[in-house]
């Protein structure tokens, strides 16, 4: 894979699934870097021959050490970040410099993608970041790890920098003045946290299909609401590919609609709209995502030989993006919620309410459980973009709040596969009633998936089946022709 015009998948397989990422041609740089040098020997350049911030003003770069600049923002608490978002951090940023608008050197993005290749990732604290100026603190551990002077993630341990680096025959790499502000005057580390959770959260969709095919089923539910022919009138690509997924599934199903009701509750007849407005809306974020990878992201940057002031750091379009994501994913888990309760009733699974007496309560827990997540995603649904809080005195006045959205984004999506992991759950146990019996092929391998999940005890059993999600995610778009990559490109 090379570095100019990634795409989401190309930041997932290298993030997530370890692929390698060509090295650049480093005298490629060499012009811009000469322009620079010209440039800051004339005038004065934020960043390049100035302090940093509010300070900007006040005195000349010469006061500074580089690795201080670092040292000074790396400030970040918490546990440490999930490795792949930083490996996803680090592709971002490496991919933003080389745009070839930072003036910095080509030997810095080398080392940046030899650490990638080498599996070395940077320990992160998981909170500080704002979104704006850049992610600066969560970056400059990175620049840190980079300049051999904080920690790294090996192995499974972290470990010291310098150390690791050693040992894999790569020297520290010593930053000037305009790489250390480069390296985290981006948005690299909202967008990459984002990447990845921003796939989780397609995940997150495909397994609620999967629970829409099973409630239909379970339910005997009618197809004509979620079918191809009725959601064509509506001029929404979304809904289209779900209704033809859900139709595709079920073809061979004889259970549909022996119920005889009317119409069913919202949460087995709309599938295909709230499914496929989610779909729409993860689509409309991967466009805003890939956009912001392939842009520019530093403070200043060069434009026509000249260094220009920017605003290009700032996240907005991440925190718009992970925000109306997280509003999506809020709104399966409280959809999953639904199904979960109408499911425990006798006029739904058509044998009893709760599904059985077991233990004097039935399966009522089990809602009781949905209910709580489903609070709690409302919880974090709501919007970071709104909620400024200034920094750096009166410079920095509104910031994005990307990251934050982002970290909750991955809160949201593992609350989500577990509202959908219980539904999963409940509509296995409604099917096994009659044995599955009339169920199409699709349905019928679902249903032996979770059956082949369950455990001892039901906290066990929803745990085990949201773990294997993915798996059975893949599984199902396989039989159905699909995969990740196609599911875009018919959005």
């Amino acid at each position: 894979m090379k570095l100019g015009s990634l795409t989401f998948d190309d930041v997932i397989e290298i993030s997530v699934n370890m692929k390698k990422v060509q090295k650049v041609d480093e005298k490629k740089y060499d012009e811009e870097l000469k322009i620079a040098q010209d440039l800051a020997s004339k005038q004065t350049i934020y960043g390049v021959n100035t302090l940093l911030g509010e300070l900007a003003n006040e005195g000349k770069s010469s006061r500074v050490d580089p690795e201080e600049i670092l040292k000074m923002h790396a400030v970040g608490v918490g546990k440490q970040c999930k490795p792949e978002w930083v490996r996803a951090a680090m592709l971002i940023r490496a991919n933003q410099l080389a745009q070839g608008r930072s003036a910095v050197r080509g030997s810095l993005i080398n080392h940046i993608l030899n650490m990638i290749n080498r599996g070395i990732t940077p320990a992160v604290p998981e909170l500080g970041s704002v979104g704006a100026s850049g992610d600066l603190i969560p970056l400059a551990h990175i620049g840190l790890a980079i300049a051999g002077e904080g920690k790294v993630v090996k192995g499974g341990k972290v470990l010291e920098s310098k150390e690791v680096l050693k040992q894999n025959g790569i020297e520290p790499y010593r930053v000037n003045l305009r790489e250390a502000l480069a390296l985290i005057n981006a948005t690299s580390f909202s967008s990459g946290v984002f990447a990845v959770e921003l796939y989780r959260s397609l995940n997150v969709i495909i397994s609620s299909l999967i629970s829409s095919i099973l409630i239909l089923e379970a339910s005997k539910g009618s197809l004509i609401p979620n079918s191809k022919a009725v959601n064509s009138v509506k001029l929404h690509n979304g809904p289209r590919l779900i209704s033809e997924i859900i139709e595709n599934s079920l073809s061979d199903s004889r259970r549909l609609g022996s119920a005889k009701r009317v119409q069913d509750p919202y949460s087995i007849r709309c599938s295909s709209q709230l499914l496929g407005a989610a779909l729409d809306s993860i689509a409309w974020a991967k466009r805003n995502l890939e956009n912001e990878i392939n842009s520019s992201s530093d403070n200043p940057i060069l434009v026509d030989g000249s260094f220009m002031n920017t605003c290009n750091f700032h996240g907005q379009y991440v925190a718009y993006s992970s925000d109306l994501v997280r509003e999506a994913v809020s709104a399966i888990v409280n959809l999953e919620e639904r199904r979960s309760a109408q499911l425990l009733r006798k006029e739904i699974n058509g044998y009893k309410d709760h599904l059985g007496e077991i233990g004097g309560v039935g399966y009522m827990l089990m809602q009781y459980a949905s209910a709580g997540l489903s609070a709690l995603g409302r919880q974090l649904s709501f919007p970071a973009a709104v909620n400024n809080i200034p920094t750096s005195g009166f410079q920095e006045d509104t910031v994005s709040m990307s990251y934050n959205s982002a970290y909750m984004l991955s809160q949201l999506n593992d609350i989500a596969f577990r509202a959908v992991s219980i539904s999963l759950v409940l509509e296995y146990l409604a099917l096994k009633i009659e044995q599955c019996s009339g169920c199409g092929k699709i349905s019928s391998m679902m249903y032996s998936t979770i059956e082949n999940r369950f455990k001892d005890n039901l906290s066990e059993t929803i745990e085990n089946i949201s773990s294997g999600i993915n798996e059975m995610n893949k599984m199902f778009l396989e039989k159905n022709g699909l995969s990740f990559k196609s599911i875009f490109q018919k959005l």
